[in-house]
């Protein structure tokens, strides 16, 4: 009975987390791809041994269904050729670093340990700017937006920012974003940051969604190559973040390298984690390495991602 039932409840979730279009809360079961797949494993397993053949076959179709999801990541992607991203390269961290950590002294050694070209922080307030001066050294060049919410936002580089930077407002939340044109050895990319709500009810979920599609109009308007880090409160298999590829063309870092999950509540991470955190970027830009970092206190695992630019031209 209980094989029966979980067999049951899975495909019951995966219904709904492909239905995230008619209603806002079945689009929070679309994150947890890789669970179901552990799920199914476990259950077609054990329909094997109850000898339940019938329930065996809605566990081999929710295993199917979910390899499907989750296997490509694993994958690499064509080769984009000898031009994409020959030139120089850059080393990204994207942090959400958890307003309320209080390990703020583990957080400034990761990331004085890492020597990043770029850091992307979120969650950052005046305290935490202050906890994390000595990153200035040698990242002089900053754009920030802080906040006394959870939603400050910050973008720390040793490259100079050869348009200066802009704090932008998207979507109805008001939440901001941050636009820069950083510069490596000639080549120039636009870097873009943002941080939408969390969908944890509907108004919260139109809101997330309000502020991805203000993202994908200045995506489409940006100069290439360009690069989106964030936050995104989003998966990969959610309707905003299929919507936003959808839009702009953008590629994630993280094909080739797996799921690479970021988020889970603080206390249950051992459960596994939802990739949320996401380094986006157009085709004329090729990805070296993607890899989530370590703990640092904060309920979101650092996004590490070096990147290779088009030559200068």
């Amino acid at each position: 009975m209980l094989a029966r039932l979980g067999v049951l409840a899975l495909l019951v979730v995966l219904l709904a987390g492909g239905m995230g279009r008619a209603w806002w809360a079945f689009d929070l079961a679309s994150h947890f791809q890789t669970h179901y797949l552990l799920a199914a494993a476990v259950l077609l397993a054990a329909c094997g041994v109850l000898r339940l053949p019938i329930t065996a076959t809605g566990a081999a179709l929710a295993l199917v269904v979910t390899a499907t999801r989750v296997v490509p990541w694993y994958v690499p992607g064509p080769d984009p050729g000898p031009d994409p991203g020959s030139g120089p390269t850059v080393r990204l961290l994207i942090v959400n670093v958890l307003k309320s950590n209080p390990d703020r002294e583990r957080v400034l050694e990761y990331l004085v340990g890492r020597d990043a070209d770029v850091v992307i922080l979120q969650e950052v307030d005046t305290a935490w700017m202050e906890a994390l001066a000595p990153l200035r050294e040698s990242m002089p060049h900053s754009l920030e937006a802080l906040r006394y919410d959870d939603f400050g936002i910050a973008v720390l580089s040793r490259l100079p920012m050869s348009r200066g930077g802009e704090v932008i407002s998207l979507g109805r939340a008001g939440l901001p974003s941050l636009a820069c044109t950083l510069e490596r050895d000639g080549a120039a990319f636009t870097l873009i940051a943002t941080h939408p709500v969390p969908p944890v009810r509907r108004s919260n979920a139109r809101l997330r969604d309000g502020q991805i599609d203000d993202v994908a109009t200045l995506i489409e308007n940006a100069p290439r190559p360009v690069v989106l880090a964030g936050d995104l409160n989003a998966s990969m298999w959610s309707v905003p973040y299929k919507d936003l590829v959808a839009r702009t063309g953008l590629r994630n870092a993280r094909a080739g390298f797996g799921v690479l999950g970021t988020w889970a509540p603080r206390r249950r991470g051992w459960l596994g984690r939802v990739p949320i955190d996401h380094c986006l970027h157009s085709r004329d830009v090729t990805i070296r390495s993607c890899a989530t970092g370590p703990s640092i206190g904060s309920d979101h695992l650092p996004l590490e991602v070096e990147l290779g630019l088009p030559a200068p031209k």
